[in-house]
């Protein structure tokens, strides 16, 4: 069964906030990346994705927050954006939908690496990430973070 937002939020406008690059549609089709389960409901739902230039233009946010990562992965040349520059990319996404959805694996990316330097500072990133989106959002706003499992706050376990 397929989750289909449109049914679930009738008449209201919904965005994933997650930029993708071309490359990373490449890599699926060449079996080289799987689809997240987000990925796979935004597909299901027919949302569009978010591309390079939408990121760019502060319309989106990538999954790594800062996009060093991005720029890592696909050896490109982005600019770099603080967290708190980030969280306010993602509200602004309020102003013209209803519910706006993003997906970060940045903690749990760092928690496999169990590098405990690494994971305080990416801690203290998304803290400062969430720090803005909740300073900037509006008032009648509800904010819901959630995790599907952990592993950065316990690097004995990975």
């Amino acid at each position: 069964m397929a989750l289909k937002f449109v049914v679930l939020f009738d008449g209201k406008q919904a965005v994933f906030a997650n930029s993708y690059s071309l490359k990373y549609f490449q890599l699926v089709e060449e079996g080289k990346r799987r689809h997240s389960v987000t990925t796979l409901c935004v597909l299901s739902a027919g949302i569009p994705f978010k591309g390079m230039d939408d990121l760019l233009a502060g319309q989106a946010v990538h999954w790594d927050i800062t996009r060093e990562f991005l720029n890592e992965q696909y050896k490109l040349s982005l600019p770099i954006i603080t967290p708190k520059e980030a969280g306010r990319h993602l509200v602004s996404l309020l102003d013209e939908n209803d519910l706006v959805v993003s997906e970060s694996f940045i903690l749990d990316y760092i928690g496999h690496k169990v590098n405990m330097q690494q994971s305080i500072y990416f801690l203290e990133l998304i803290d400062r990430f969430l720090g803005s989106i909740w300073e900037n959002r509006p008032d009648n706003t509800t904010l819901v973070v959630t995790s599907d499992h952990g592993n950065i706050e316990n690097l004995a376990t990975f």
